[in-house]
């Protein structure tokens, strides 16, 4: 009878343990990233954790595989592990190959958008990284990015791609609470101002600041276009004092008296007051006599 009942002791048990392990939520969480670069590769890359998390966040350890398809060419592979994560978003992937060395992979909102290094390949050959890439689905040509959520993911982002000219400008989304108001010695908000370093059209639409302060891109010669969101009521003296602003979309409605009359160059500020809501633009760049047109 006592053995009986030990027995049953023992059964019970056990299946507890095994319901328990049967609703584990251990199971590794993986991402993907896919992205193409200027000739037209595609490179996904997937990784996977080493436990179970709500969401993938990056971790030391974790595996990745990454897959290069080339037209006209059978897939490439590289796998080994994540070895080091830099400022969230910087990732060094170290592939598993006998004296491979790692390779720089940078995540921005979601999106993979540079590869840099030497990629070592799981047949032993090594190609070179092609730096810049474009996420699947923005525009599939490389000139459209974000949405970021931050200027320095912006900074990476631009940083990685080609030099370009005022008249092939990336169109940039930004959507942040601030534009980083402190001022260096030469009296620039740094952040954006040290951010913009190829030719640009920012797009601010999802952006909820009120306000653009003074000289807040005086001197962003890399600005050439501009969408202000509904949100900024205000905007101070010399904010977009730029030898290359062209258009400028105002979202919604600032009255005369908290839009400064040396905002912008040329006549844009009488314009807009007259004018309203809308799109507008100028031939001219980097002219204190510039003659703005709503569109």
């Amino acid at each position: 009878m006592k053995m009986k009942k030990l027995l049953l002791l023992l059964l019970a048990l056990t299946m507890t343990v095994i319901g328990c392990d049967s609703g584990s939520t251990d199971a590794p969480q993986s991402v993907k990233y896919e992205s193409v670069d200027a000739a037209g590769n595609t490179y996904i890359l997937n990784i996977t954790g080493k436990t179970s998390r709500a969401a993938y966040a990056g971790a030391a350890g974790d595996s990745y595989i990454l897959t290069i398809k080339q037209t006209g060419q059978p897939d490439k592979e590289s796998k080994g592990v994540v070895s080091t994560i830099k400022d969230y978003g910087s990732l060094t992937l170290k592939p598993t190959k006998a004296d491979s060395v790692p390779f720089g992979v940078n995540v921005s909102s979601g999106k993979m958008i540079a590869i840099n290094g030497t990629i070592t390949l799981e047949d032993g050959n090594t190609i070179t990284a092609p730096g810049a890439v474009t996420p699947v689905g923005s525009d599939g040509v490389g000139n459209v990015g974000g949405p970021f959520t931050s200027i320095a993911d912006m900074e990476v982002w631009l940083s990685a791609q080609p030099v370009n000219t005022e008249d092939t400008p990336y169109a940039v989304k930004l959507n942040v609470n601030d534009l980083g108001y402190y001022y260096d010695l030469d009296y620039h908000i740094k952040d954006i101002h040290d951010a913009l370093t190829r030719y640009v059209s920012l797009d601010l639409s999802g952006s909820t600041f009120t306000s653009l302060g003074v000289v807040v891109f005086g001197d962003c010669d890399y600005l050439t276009g501009i969408i202000i969101p509904a949100s900024v009521t205000s905007i101070g003296s010399q904010a977009f004092h730029s030898p290359n602003l062209t258009s400028v979309t105002f979202q919604g409605t600032i009255t005369g008296s908290n839009i400064a009359s040396s905002a912008f160059f040329g006549d844009l500020t009488d314009k807009y007051i007259a004018g309203g809501i809308g799109t507008y633009t100028t031939p001219e760049t980097g002219r204190g006599d510039q003659v703005w047109t709503k569109r």
